[in-house]
């Protein structure tokens, strides 16, 4: 699912980050592997996940997503990257 473009909209893009059954993911990129924090609403799920930059390790983020959205009950997603380089590229593909 594509993040709507709100523009000008701030309420709504308000009401979109605020929805409880939002999950957040912050992605910090580097070269050898990628570190993220999950979170909701309400409270911080994982401090720390580290996954390398390649194949598997994408298939292992997958996999902790899936995970906290079913535990959590989040049905949407929405994933910032820090753009670093090129190293984040594969990652923005495969999402």
């Amino acid at each position: 699912m594509r993040l709507k473009d709100y523009g000008r909209k701030p309420a709504l893009r308000k009401e979109f980050v605020q929805n409880p059954a939002l999950l957040t993911i912050g992605v910090d990129i580097s070269k050898g592997s990628h570190s993220a924090c999950f979170g909701t609403k309400s409270r911080i799920l994982t401090q720390k996940f580290d996954f390398a930059n390649s194949r598997e390790g994408f298939h292992k983020f997958e996999s902790k997503i899936r995970s906290l959205c079913q535990h959590n009950a989040c049905k949407q997603v929405l994933i910032g990257m820090e753009p670093s380089g090129l190293y984040w590229y594969g990652l923005y593909e495969r999402l």
